[in-house]
């Protein structure tokens, strides 16, 4: 009973004391047959622990294959943001073939892989995340890793700055954003007069019922506190990512001051609008179509948005109302805020009359590379012959016009009736 008691007790704290730093796996059914729910990736380490502001560092992982199925041709890339830059500047660089893993290959036989970074000289110490992805056999695994905790700290500090959170993570021009900045004091002692204080001159923001600098009397030893600060994007704010220089001041417990500088990123987003519309169209006979017509119609794109909106591509779909006769779709490529472009395409409307729908695939992606695919329905009116002359869209024909057509056609007729009975009396003489 007693060794059931300790096994259990035993077993309970493995499982409360299981690291962090595996990285959490979302696998398809496909993929469980490849065995990647079998693939285990571990942060190993940093070196240094913690890296200074200015330093570089190594981050190293090991890949390992706990099942019975070989993966083949597995890369790893990483992802680094602000503070961290890849020591290397080809984008190659970034990513590690590690090749296959053969069935439980894992510990002394498992693949290292690492990566060095250097950290901005100014950045805020703290825990800061990085995110890998990987492929397989060169196509992306519906897998996601969490992010591994780098800890970026000066090995003398007393202050740092935790993880800095904005509402909403990206602001749009003429927007509020609230920023809540964690103060820790790292040391075995109180620090006094701790000022936090944004340099925003020369950035499109400015702050909402306060001013840039904010005071902590007495932060204690090991205590943590929130800093609210409330701003607003300027209405003309361009669109990207602003990196706001932050300093602190203090005073330790022998009254000596100390200062910090560093730098947060504010992002400034507007999801892209357009304005999709039918500018034309082209018959070769007439200005309208008609039921069993054939003509072209121009689709016109506008980018009414303040950014940019790239790999434009615009595709006709096919309908029950109408054929396409040539290519159904064109790439437009990049426009800028205030760009037009124009897609024509040739089609054959079948017999129908009223609105018809051209039905218009956009695919396209934003200034951060986000992939957009949206269906929109531009109306195509289709008119009788009857509808469009009398609403003046197609030329009628007039009364007197019809009268002198039929006196024409009666003529010939008579014409050719007396030159039958002439011919006819000839024969019986």
């Amino acid at each position: 009973m007693k060794k059931t008691l300790i096994f259990s007790l035993s077993l309970l704290l493995c499982l409360i004391l299981i690291p962090s730093t595996f990285a959490a796996i979302i696998v398809s059914e496909p993929q469980r047959g490849m065995g990647l729910s079998d693939l285990t990736i571990t942060f190993l380490n940093q070196d240094p622990d913690p890296v200074e502001p200015g330093e570089q560092v190594e981050l190293r992982f090991r890949a390992e294959n706990l099942g019975q199925n070989r993966i083949e041709d597995i890369e790893f890339e990483i992802l680094p943001e602000y503070p961290f830059e890849l020591l290397s500047e080809d984008e190659e660089g970034a990513r590690i073939n590690i090749g296959s893993l053969d069935p439980a290959q894992r510990g002394k036989d498992s693949a290292i892989f690492h990566w060095k970074l250097r950290v901005d000289s100014e950045a805020i110490e703290g825990d800061n995340d990085i995110e890998l992805r990987y492929y397989v056999e060169g196509k992306p695994a519906s897998i996601k890793l969490e992010p591994f905790r780098i800890n970026v700290k000066s090995r003398d500090i007393i202050l740092t700055v935790g993880k800095i959170e904005s509402n909403p993570e990206k602001v749009v021009p003429g927007q509020e954003i609230e920023l809540n900045f964690p103060l820790l004091n790292l040391a075995d002692s109180d620090v006094d007069d701790v000022r936090i204080k944004l340099d925003l001159e020369g950035f499109p923001f400015a702050t909402l019922g306060s001013t840039n600098e904010q005071v902590v009397r007495l932060l204690r030893r090991r205590e943590t506190t929130d800093l609210t600060f409330k701003l607003v994007a300027n209405s003309d704010a361009d669109l990207k990512t602003y990196n706001i220089p932050i300093e602190i001041y203090f005073t330790d417990k022998f009254d000596e001051a100390h200062s910090l500088t560093g730098k947060f990123g504010i992002k400034v987003y507007e999801k892209p609008d357009y304005l999709l519309d039918l500018a034309d169209v082209e018959l070769d006979s007439g200005e309208v179509f008609l039921p069993n017509t054939k003509g072209r119609v121009i689709v016109a794109f506008s980018n009414t948005g303040r950014g940019d909106i790239n790999a434009l591509n615009i595709k006709l779909l096919p309908s029950d109302d109408y054929r396409i006769i040539t290519k159904d779709e064109l790439y437009i490529g990049n426009l800028e805020s205030d760009d037009y472009e124009t897609a024509e395409f040739d089609i054959y409307v079948n017999k129908v009359t009223g609105k018809i729908p051209l039905k218009i695939q956009l695919e396209y992606k934003d200034s951060e590379n986000e992939k957009f695919v949206d269906n929109v329905d531009l109306m195509l009116n289709v008119y009788s012959k009857r509808e469009a002359a009398k609403l003046g869209l197609i030329k009628r024909r007039s009364i007197v016009g019809t009268i002198i057509t039929l006196l024409i056609i009666a003529g010939i007729i008579y014409l050719i009736y007396r030159h039958y009975k002439k011919k006819k009396k000839k024969k019986k003489k």
